[in-house]
This record gives C-alpha cells, sequence and structure tokens, in this order.
C-alpha cells in the first residue's frame, strides 16, 4: 500500500476549546503509534507509512518460553489493509472516540478523519504534550518544526540533526527530546535513544511519550525488567487512556512470573477498553489464569479472544492454546459421583 495521509480535527463534546496539543494515535492489529499532534486550532495532518518499524503487536511478540504461543516478530511487518487500523486522539483527562481508518480512506493516500471527538473524564497525573514546549524559543521551535517534517518524509538523519540543534538551544525541550529518541530508533541506534528518552523525563517527568517509546524498546528487546517499572510509571500517570500499556505492564510481569499481577493488570486494561480494541488482554489474560490453575477462567478468556480476533496473527496458537487448557479443565472437574 502506498503512503497515506491523515487529516482532521479534534474538537472536545461541550465545546471547550483545546488549549494545548492533542496526540494523534493509531491503533494498527493492536500496535499504537502516536504519528503526529494537533496545531492551536486542534487541526492535524499526519503521514503513515505502512512499511514502518514493527512494534509489538500480539501475545506471541511479549512472551517467552514459559508460554506455548510461539514469538512471530521475526515475520516481517506490513499492515495488510487499513481495515485493521484505528485513530484516536491522546489528551490528559480526556477519553476520545476511536474512528475506523478504512472508512475514512478517500482515493490511493488521502483519509479525511473529520471530528474526533474527546470526553472529559476528570484529571489524570501524565501530560501527552509537554509543558515545557511553551517556553521553546522560536530558534529550537523552528528547528524543531523542521525535524517532524523531515521525519514525514523519513529522512532520519535529517530530522535527528534539527531535533538536536532544538534541545541544543533549549535543553529543557521535553518534546523533542522524545523526536530525537524516535529518530535514533530508526537509525538502529537504541542505547542513544534511551539516552535521548530519559533526557526528556529530566526536562519534564510527567510526560507520557517518554515513557511510551521507552515501553516499546524494552518490549521489542524483551526487556521485562525494564518494561515492568516503565509501563508502571505510564500507567500510573494515566491509569484509563493507555490500554496498551496495561497489555505490556501485564506481558511483563507474565514472564517476570508475576502472575498475579499480570492478572491485575490484564484486568485493569480490560476495564478500560470496553470497545476491545486490544483483544490481546483477553488472551494474556487466558494464559495467565491456566497458569494459576483457574482453568475455567482461562478458557473463558481464550474463547472471548477468539471471537474478538478469529483472524489475527496469533489465533492459530490460541486456538492451540484453548484445546491444551480445556483438556486440563475437564481433567480437573471433579468426577460424577455414582448414581
Amino acid at each position: 500500500m502506498p503512503t497515506l495521509y491523515l487529516s482532521g480535527k479534534v474538537v472536545v463534546d461541550d465545546g471547550t476549546e483545546i488549549t494545548t496539543a492533542a496526540a494523534i494515535q493509531t491503533s494498527c492489529r493492536g500496535s499504537a503509534h502516536t504519528v503526529g499532534y494537533t496545531d492551536s486550532k486542534g487541526s492535524f495532518s499526519v503521514q503513515l507509512d505502512p512499511n514502518a518499524r514493527p512494534r509489538s503487536s500480539g501475545v506471541g511478540d511479549v512472551t517467552d518460553s514459559n508460554s506455548t504461543v510461539r514469538d512471530q516478530s521475526d515475520q516481517g511487518w506490513r499492515i495488510p489493509s487499513w481495515n485493521d487500523c484505528q485513530v484516536r486522539a491522546l489528551l490528559a483527562g480526556y477519553t476520545s472516540q476511536v474512528v475506523d481508518l478504512a472508512s475514512r480512506v478517500a482515493g490511493e493516500n488521502h483519509a479525511d478523519m473529520g471530528n474526533i471527538v474527546l470526553h472529559r473524564i476528570g484529571q489524570t497525573q501524565g501530560f501527552t504534550v509537554s509543558a515545557t514546549t511553551a517556553a521553546a524559543p522560536p530558534k529550537a521551535r523552528k528547528d524543531f518544526e523542521k525535524g517532524l517534517a523531515l521525519e514525514k518524509k523519513s529522512d532520519w538523519h535529517g530530522a535527528e540533526q534539527r531535533f538536536q540543534s532544538a534541545v541544543g538551544l533549549y535543553p529543557k525541550y521535553a518534546v523533542a527530546w522524545v523526536e530525537l529518541g524516535r529518530a535514533q530508533i530508526n537509525q538502529g541506534r537504541e542505547a542513544e535513544a534511551k539516552q535521548s528518552l530519559q533526557k526528556a523525563l529530566e526536562a519534564d517527568s510527567q510526560f507520557v511519550p517518554a515513557y511510551e517509546e521507552m515501553a516499546e524498546i524494552a518490549a521489542s528487546r524483551k526487556q521485562w525488567q525494564d518494561l515492568a517499572e516503565v509501563t508502571d510509571q505510564v500507567v500510573r500517570l494515566n491509569p484509563v487512556g493507555f490500554p496498551r500499556y496495561w497489555f505490556l505492564n501485564a506481558a511483563a510481569n507474565y514472564n517476570l512470573r508475576n502472575y498475579d499481577l499480570a492478572q491485575k493488570s490484564a484486568l485493569r486494561g480490560l476495564n478500560t477498553d470496553p470497545e476491545h480494541h486490544f483483544p490481546q488482554l483477553e488472551f494474556l489474560l487466558g494464559l495467565t489464569l491456566a497458569l494459576k490453575q483457574d482453568y475455567h477462567g482461562a478458557v473463558g478468556h481464550l474463547r472471548n479472544y477468539l471471537q474478538l480476533a478469529p483472524n489475527a496473527q496469533d489465533a492459530d496458537q490460541a486456538r492451540d492454546r484453548l484445546t491444551q487448557v480445556e483438556a486440563l479443565e475437564v481433567k480437573a472437574s471433579p468426577a460424577p459421583e455414582p448414581q
């Protein structure tokens, strides 16, 4: 598929003006990625690349040998259809309308998302846009904006240079540190990226996107303790806005064999995802309950997963696991009393 350009506007359901930028996030096959931000009027224009770098997208990508699910992270990455994708906005204190991308595609390379509506949910601690941005001097802002433009062209080296200039002029420019980290990740320099992301958190300890990027690095490298610690921070700062990070937190604890914590995080994730945009939570909860010998509960959640995502990449593995757990449930059931 060709590169797709998205445009639209983020609005609040009660007519309140957005005074700070909202992040625009896509979710394709359950893999979430922040792809841009709104301007001062809530409008956005961003670019999607179907061949973008992979992120852990399913249970098979974030479990190790204590699961029968195979790791599929080496099978390459390509979004087979925009039918697999949704778009939403992220802003602290709000939940977002989730819009199916395919229904908004017009022509080969443009999708008009219209208005994406935010609903107020109350106070949260973490922010998707850093308060430090307002204090950035004009030259640093100009370098940052040029870096974003180069990112859209996948010119990661050029973007990195611009972001380096921006943070050199204004070391507390948290969002520029994050984008610098993303440019470094896309050039395969994750150690440097982690340093940049840490600089972002030193500038603004409540800036959620920095934690998100650190979580993605830890998940891709299967660094379970790091993943548990970073996602603990994300869900502490915003416990209602990021079901994906409840999933990654559950996966980290699952691999660390902290099954009670894995179960708790998976359940919290399900509670924050009533429309089931992250059905992997059902699969992971089923695996966790099976290891805790709650076979009846495990069967229910594995069936839920297959009902929600019958054609998922790891659906065959889920069916195999369901068959195994159903057999264990029968074996563990008490024998019927003689008549």
